[in-house]
């Protein structure tokens, strides 16, 4: 698929643009450009044809093993927090949102 001049200039009518010849050759060339990167990028998420390595020219690598304790998600959250309360994380107060001496939005009438 690419984009003619024509299409360019209809484009370009709807709107309401004024392109030169030179602008208008060269916004073609950008339009053609990036329609060859997605369809290079259809290509690879379908596999239709090869897949990302194949188009590389490399066989494809098999992905690095990883250690369970390595992975954050495998130890329970209450493990990792700072601090921790009833199932939730407990955040410290900003101190732009406490008033004068501690006093809390909640306290003010």
């Amino acid at each position: 698929m690419s984009v003619s001049r024509e299409e360019i200039r209809r484009i370009a009518s709807l709107a309401k643009l004024r392109l030169s010849p030179d602008e208008e050759r060269a916004l073609a060339a950008d339009l053609n450009d990036i329609l060859e990167h997605v369809v290079t990028l259809e290509v690879a998420a379908d596999g239709s044809e090869s897949d990302v390595g194949a188009m590389a020219g490399e066989a494809p690598a098999p992905p690095p093993e990883r250690p369970a304790e390595a992975d954050a998600l495998a130890h329970p959250p209450a493990a990792i927090a700072p601090e921790w309360v009833e199932g939730f994380f407990v955040v410290p107060r900003l101190p732009a949102v406490d008033g004068p001496a501690g006093e809390s939005e909640r306290s003010r009438p």
